[in-house]
């Protein structure tokens, strides 16, 4: 999956920010990899469904979801949408790949925030280390 942001200037009125949607969701739809998108007008996409932090809402900001088709990888689609979406005059695009992995019985996802990142990366290795020490459940019951 990817997620895309477009957001236009402060004060942009939301029928502008929905014009230039319609015109992203074209382009990204257009894309062999792409099977489908959903999207969100004036807010963003809800944190429950993308693993992000929250941001702001207003009528310059629209957010949607992109899946991709089995087979088709996050790492070589999103240069290519970047490269289509740079053509939408006066609008930030940004492209994010969501940190999903392959599907597992109960997915952990951990986000380490903080400005220091040589102490991130210290705080990262120690909750690795402090994870791989927990034992497996038994399989059997």
């Amino acid at each position: 999956m990817l997620f895309v942001t477009l957001e236009l200037p402060k004060g942009t009125r939301i029928e502008r920010t929905s014009d230039r949607l319609v015109e992203a969701l074209g382009w990204i739809r257009s894309d062999p990899a792409v099977l489908d998108t959903s999207a969100a007008l004036g807010t963003a996409y809800p944190d429950i469904f993308t693993s992000r932090m929250s941001r702001r809402d207003g009528g310059h900001l629209a957010d949607i979801l992109v899946r991709l088709r089995v087979g088709h990888d996050a790492t070589t689609t999103a240069p290519r949408l970047r490269a289509r979406l740079a053509d939408l005059v006066g609008v930030k695009v940004s492209i994010e790949e969501l940190a999903y992995g392959p599907p597992v019985t109960h997915p952990v996802l951990l986000r380490i925030f903080g400005a220091d990142h040589a102490e991130l990366r210290h705080i990262a290795e120690d909750v690795k280390r402090e994870l791989r020490a927990i034992p497996a459940p038994s399989t059997s019951r």
